[in-house]
């Protein structure tokens, strides 16, 4: 199973899609050994090797909207999750406390736990899903759907600890996306509406040699597990403030850098495009990578699309930049803009998340050695994440018209 590590790649795997992007909506929920009817662009998108806003703009020269309505409807899913976060940061912090504390309790269902993630947990079809995961970064979004519901409702697990499982394994793994589609699975996200495992939607959508010895033992007779409404997180909006300086440029002969991160690999394809740069960064940081304890399968991928972007922008941009691995992003950055003796650093707007986190250090620093950090937000984003202070569909109809769809 081979995803997008370079733009070039993202755009050709996007073509192959596009062959059979009409039948996503008849086929999506089967899920088979092969992934035939998947688009394998998920990766990319995630990263913005390629974006939500021109997949669609593909798919649509090829065919009539209703053709390809479901697979857009997905790819909106990851936006309004992203936008959804925005506006309620505090869900993000609550799940890190939690998680921190679930961890450090040393627990039971930490060797259980355990157990599930070697593959031993003595269901065939958790354990190839699990197996796939660790190999190949990947896993069809039923087959996430079951897996984080066997998790939850059948082994009593918390769903902090299955989120965290997908975080540090998904190649497209995002704060966003990933938390939030657990919360709704443990019936958090859409209150009294939790998502359940069955034998009939298992025999019916997953091919048989998945299932294996269809040991359902687990699943039968699968409940909401109990105390999940009681930690309910009460649904407050926090008004996101606009990025600072997004649209303010530097004057010709000012040095500026451009720092790339894995966040928005797509610098030259936003309002930075004609930006002038004296040279260009894109930095890993191991220590943040050991933080979240993501997978090496992971990070190599990371490598991998963060080199491509370099290369890229350099090429765009005209000047030279270097691909460093970090131990410490904030001292790191700022060692670099000083090294180069900038006076404005930009960079693509990294939303909730790990990044994110870091941003006020690395603001501080900065000001502290007064360097401009400037955060520049796509203006797709802008326009339609206000409509993500509500639910899906009020977001879908609003958010559509505004962008690709308008008109």
């Amino acid at each position: 199973m081979c995803f997008p590590v370079n733009r070039e790649e993202s755009l050709n795997q996007l073509k192959k899609f596009s062959q059979i992007a009409n039948q996503y909506a008849s086929k999506r929920n089967y899920v088979d050994r092969e992934l035939r009817y998947v688009s394998k662009l998920s990766p990319a998108i995630r990263s913005r090797l390629i974006l939500e806003y021109e997949v669609i703009e593909h798919l649509l020269e090829a065919y009539t909207f209703s053709a390809i309505e479901k697979y857009i409807q997905e790819v909106y899913w990851r936006l309004y999750w992203k936008g959804w976060l925005e506006f309620r940061p505090y869900i993000w912090q609550k799940y890190l406390e939690e998680l921190q504390e679930i961890k450090s309790q040393g627990s039971k269902m930490l060797k259980i736990a355990k157990q599930i993630e070697s593959a031993q947990s003595g269901t065939d079809f958790v354990d190839y899903f699990m197996k796939q995961l660790t190999t190949t970064g990947y896993l069809h979004n039923h087959a996430r759907m079951w897996f984080a519901s066997y998790w939850i409702h059948a082994m009593k697990l918390p769903w902090q600890l299955g989120a965290d499982l997908f975080y540090r394994h998904l190649l497209d793994a995002d704060p966003a996306s990933n938390t939030l589609s657990w919360r709704w699975v443990a019936g958090l996200q859409t209150k009294g509406k939790a998502y359940l495992i069955s034998r009939a939607n298992l025999e019916k959508f997953c091919d048989p040699e998945i299932l294996g010895n269809r040991d359902y033992t687990a699943i039968d007779h699968v409940k909401v597990r109990e105390g999940i409404e009681e930690n309910a997180t009460d649904d407050q909006i926090i008004e996101n403030q606009a990025c600072e300086g997004s649209h303010t440029f530097v004057k010709e002969n000012e040095r500026c850098g451009l720092w790339i991160h894995g966040e928005d690999l797509l610098p030259e394809k936003s309002l930075l495009s004609k930006q002038q740069f004296t040279t260009i960064v894109a930095l890993q940081s191991s220590a943040l990578m050991e933080r979240y304890g993501i997978s090496r399968k992971r990070i190599a991928y990371m490598g991998q699309v963060l080199t491509d972007a370099l290369d890229r922008a350099k090429n765009h941009y005209k000047v030279s930049g270097d691909m460093l691995e970090v131990s410490a992003l904030p001292s790191s950055l700022l060692e670099w803009a000083l090294q180069n003796k900038l006076k404005t650093v930009y960079t693509m707007k990294a939303y909730i998340g790990p990044l994110k986190d870091e941003l006020d250090q690395i603001k501080r620093l900065f000001l502290e050695n007064k360097i401009r950090l400037v955060l520049v937000e796509r203006e797709e984003d802008q326009r339609i994440f206000p409509y993500a202070k509500k639910g899906f569909f009020h977001f879908w109809k609003k958010a559509s018209k505004e962008t690709i769809l308008k008109g």
